[in-house]
């Protein structure tokens, strides 16, 4: 028991702190140092802005909290549009809740929230032997998430508060048992089906279309044919990634970063103990506690007689399955990986003493401390590339710093050219030839960054100036300008000529898959055929057309087999045979399913609620 615990203490604990982190989504000590314009609203809640500034912070932040919880994610992913706009979502959601909270005079005691900060594992190991909390490691540990004492109790008394409204939300929602697992068997309910897809482009030999099929349409459709709005533009991208590998660090340097960092480098000191739980559970009645407090003396008397006994007695007596076998031998451990009273007790023993009782929430222990490992220091030569790799980093965001400022002066005092920031920079420009509008696509990855793209495409795409400087990351920086703006404009025939044709086409062979599904349909209800691939489709399936999916599930089953002809958005048709319905698959967990999706589209419903009531607006 207690050797389980020890093992998966980051286990429980990580999970639970994490949450706190969370909770600062919006907060941050530094400033954001982006170079955007500070008071650019994004959107607004209640009357009240969301900044472009505090959505870049926010959003740094949850990147940051996502990459130290060890989640491998592609960064291209967490840079992404979508993933940006789920954190404004979250602001937004944020800015609502503490709206209703304040419209409602909602607030959490005192007394509440040193409750549930003692709550917190992390917090909770903090508490000194008289019980009260040592402050000095409360403020050190909060400093280490970049927070102050004041801005973190707030901030969490906020996030309680909130907590209180979902509470109630929850508790308003009642179901029935039996209505939940009626759900869930509709939900979870399976159908096997064959399929059969009429793709248009198996028709388009089938079909023709002649020059007064093209002209009539185009003339009845002209204002749907234009040309591609593009631009020519260049850039200039200052990239910490490529100052990285322009830095060079000296032996004297690597040595003094490593002497200046060589008390964090070294290992901390570990301890082998073995002990014997006598389990006693902390709520258990005081005079049953003592009972087993008595066993356990008596225990402790045998071994103080006998030290050599220890590995025997703890195989006889100890509790704790996971070292009892082995003697009740722990291996090596250091600070933080133990309960406080354990830890305190081993790290103060001598090698080969047995301490005297040490009571925990687990019952008693009796431990012999069996080896000391002092900590080490590894070498320089040892560290080399790691510790190159770290200084490296370091120079090259100071130097990012620095470069950063120079660009952002140099774009506005040469505001139509690059030339004196490139040679204060020693960075080239870089030019795109050819960049189309926001439905079209490019290879070049800065040109194709949607920020760049919306000031290309605002109303500087005939500026012919340097813009601002951009943020696409933490890491990089840039400033474009537009050289030749080529605005959409409409087309002749001739220039449509082929697209009007190759539309046309596609239209007509469309119609002609759907006749044909709708034939194969008509067909199979005057005799039963087998078509197509057998599937299984759920209303979990992901590997379906929504449509086809849709109405796979919708058809009335009362007869089988049950026929439906189904018209494709893109295009053509298919048939689908429903030939079996299976029972959803046995899931003790189904109805609390239920549950939770009927509990997240009442919280959907309440933001819904919310944003009526203090007028949401976005301007992204």
């Amino acid at each position: 028991m207690f050797d389980f615990v020890r093992r998966n203490t980051k286990f429980f604990a990580a999970p639970l702190f994490l949450l706190i982190i969370v909770a600062f989504v919006m907060v941050g000590v530094d400033g954001y140092k982006g170079f955007i314009t500070k008071g650019a609203s994004v959107a607004t809640v209640d009357g009240k802005s969301i900044t472009q500034e505090e959505w870049d912070q926010a959003h740094k932040n949850e990147v940051d909290r996502i990459r130290a919880s060890g989640v491998n994610v592609d960064p291209k992913l967490l840079e992404s549009e979508k993933a940006k706009q789920a954190t404004l979502d979250q602001l937004i959601q944020a800015k609502l809740v503490q709206a209703y909270i304040q419209r409602n005079h909602l607030a959490t005691t005192d007394a509440r929230l040193a409750g549930e900060l003692q709550k917190i594992p992390v917090i909770a190991s903090l508490k000194k032997a008289d019980g009260t909390l040592d402050y000095d490691k409360y403020k050190q540990l909060l400093a280490a998430q970049g927070l102050t004492p004041t801005a973190f109790e707030a901030q969490f008394r906020n996030e309680l508060t909130g907590r209180q409204v979902f509470a109630a939300l929850a508790a308003s929602d009642f179901l029935v048992k039996s209505n939940a697992q009626l759900a869930w068997q509709a939900y979870g309910q399976q159908r096997e089906v064959e399929l059969q897809y009429f793709d248009p482009k198996d028709y388009l030999s089938k079909v023709s279309v002649t020059d007064a099929e093209a002209k009539a349409y185009f003339d009845a459709h002209n204002e749907n044919f234009k040309s591609e709005e593009k631009v020519d533009v260049e850039y200039l991208l200052l990239s910490a990634d490529a100052i990285a590998k322009q830095v060079v660090i000296s032996d004297a340097e690597l040595k003094d970063y490593y002497e200046k960092n060589a008390s964090q480098l070294a290992s901390k000191e570990e301890r082998r103990a073995s002990h014997i739980l006598i389990a006693a559970d902390k709520d258990l009645p005081s005079a049953e506690r003592e009972k087993v407090k008595a066993k356990a003396l008596g225990i402790l008397n045998q071994v103080k007689s006998n030290t050599s006994s220890f590995a025997k007695l703890a195989k006889q007596y100890s509790d704790d399955p996971g070292s009892a076998s082995k003697g009740g031998d722990l291996d090596f451990f250091a600070r933080g990986a133990m309960v406080k009273s354990f830890e305190d007790a081993v790290f103060s023993m001598e090698k080969g003493k047995i301490s005297d009782l040490i009571a925990t929430d687990y019952g008693f222990h009796i431990i012999q401390l069996t080896d000391i490992k002092k900590p080490s220091v590894p070498s320089l030569e040892s560290m080399r590339a790691k510790l190159e790799k770290e200084l490296r980093s370091a120079l090259a965001q100071k130097k990012f710093a620095e470069m950063a400022e120079i660009l952002a002066s140099s774009v506005y005092e040469e505001p139509d050219s690059y030339v004196g920031a490139a040679k204060k920079l020693a960075i080239n420009p870089v030019r795109v030839s050819g960049l189309v509008n926001l439905a079209g696509s490019t290879q070049d990855a800065v040109a194709g960054n949607q920020k760049v793209r919306d000031w290309i495409f605002g109303n500087a795409a005939t500026v012919k100036t340097n813009s601002e400087p951009i943020d696409l990351s933490p890491t990089q920086i840039v400033s474009v300008r537009v050289l030749a703006h080529s605005p959409s404009v409409p087309l002749d025939y001739s220039q449509a000529k082929s697209e009007v044709y190759k539309l046309l086409a596609n239209q007509k062979a469309s119609v002609l898959a759907r006749d044909a599904a709708n034939a194969k349909a008509i067909f199979l209800g005057q005799k039963d055929d087998r078509i197509g691939s057998t599937v299984t489709v759920s209303r979990a399936s992901k590997d379906l057309p929504e449509v086809v999916k849709d109405a796979v599930m919708r058809v009335s089953t009362a007869k089988l087999p049950a026929i439906q002809k189904v018209d494709l958005p893109q295009g053509g048709g298919a048939v689908v045979v429903v030939r079996k319905i299976l029972e959803a698959p046995s899931n003790a967990g189904g109805s609390n399913r239920v549950a939770q999706a009927r509990l997240a589209a009442e919280g959907d419903a309440f933001y819904q609620s919310l944003k009526t009531e203090f007028k949401v607006s976005t301007k992204k």
